[in-house]
């Protein structure tokens, strides 16, 4: 495989050679038109993808709104339900119920009433006229 510099040597030798100078400047001018031409395509190429990447944006803002975040009836959300939140609070290390080691307590059940309390019903007599 040849070196940098001696590939530069090479070109140098064809581009004073009176015999391959033309030849060389007119490949040379070739390949910078061939370059400008991929430059002009890249950049082409690049404002469709903008454009495209504008337009998803915009129908993904457009899909995700329903009648809760928009002015759309709530007959265009469709069958689809919104997920809820359940709660913000941060979830625990310690287990459901009572801790490990804790005595727990409860009211039990009394076999012999220790009270009692009686409550007297008032009626009213409404007549109501026969017409």
């Amino acid at each position: 495989m040849e070196s940098r510099r001696s590939r530069d040597k090479i070109f140098y030798d064809l581009l004073e050679n009176p015999k391959t100078r033309p030849t060389i400047l007119f490949l040379w001018d070739q390949l910078f038109d061939a370059e400008a031409e991929i430059f002009r395509i890249e950049e082409f190429y690049r404002d469709q993808l903008a454009q495209a990447e504008k337009r998803v944006q915009e129908l993904e803002a457009r899909f995700i709104q329903d009648s809760h975040n928009s002015s759309k009836p709530p007959s265009s959300d469709g069958l689809k339900k919104t997920k809820r939140t359940r709660s913000l609070r941060a979830k625990s290390k310690n287990r459901v119920g009572g801790q490990v080691g804790h005595k727990g307590s409860t009211y039990s059940r009394k076999l012999i009433p220790t009270s009692s309390v009686s409550y007297a019903c008032i009626t009213a007599l409404v007549v109501v006229d026969p017409l």
